[in-house]
């Protein structure tokens, strides 16, 4: 396996890990606003929407990075066949 498809590899598997990441910073920050805003549950709401909404976006991103990328290298095969 070449070094690129490796590392294409690897940051494709940590898509679910940033998702995670990115929502549970949203919902901490949203939980932090609500104990010093007195809010509770507001800001812990919008928090997680927007967390996950990114993650999502995130993911979609990638998704499609790797679909684009998997063409390309379809392309550079069939041109050296």
């Amino acid at each position: 396996m070449a070094q690129s498809q490796m590392q294409r590899m690897m940051r494709y598997a940590s898509a679910g890990i940033e998702l995670v990441v990115i929502f549970g910073l949203w919902l901490l920050l949203g939980w932090w606003l609500d104990k010093r805003w007195n809010t509770s549950p507001a800001m812990i709401l919008i928090g997680a929407v927007l967390g996950f909404g990114l993650g999502m976006y995130r993911m979609i991103r990638d998704a499609q990075r790797a679909s684009r990328d998997a063409r390309n290298d379809q392309q550079d095969h069939n041109k050296e066949a």
